[in-house]
């Protein structure tokens, strides 16, 4: 992409919607956005017509700096007190048939 130089007139159209930029080679270029021209300098005295066709030069770039990061505390809770895990209860030996138990489900003793 070629350098922006600045806003110009258009040679063709009288247009002021013409974008005069720097080429490779760092003669100005003019791009008019309304007639769709293009006009190159080839030379010194065309290097200078063109420059002269100048209206307006961008605004320099401002460059913004990004604020720093905000520190953040460190509010991370305690960690919990080690507490020693029961072990899951024995279950109860059954005794008898599951016939027995069934006897035993009726409530008599």
């Amino acid at each position: 992409m070629a350098e922006a130089i600045g806003i110009a007139r258009c040679p063709l159209c009288g247009s002021l919607k013409a974008r005069l930029s720097l080429s490779r080679s760092l003669l100005p270029v003019l791009t008019c956005s309304s007639c769709q021209a293009q006009v190159f300098a080839r030379g010194d005295r065309s290097d200078e017509l063109m420059r002269a066709l100048l209206v307006e030069a961008p605004a320099p770039a401002v460059k913004v700096e990004a604020p720093p990061p905000a520190q953040v505390a460190s509010t991370a809770p305690d960690p919990a007190p080690s507490v020693p895990i029961a072990p899951p209860p024995k279950k109860k030996s059954a005794t008898g048939t599951a016939f027995d138990a069934l006897l035993n489900l009726g409530g008599a003793s």
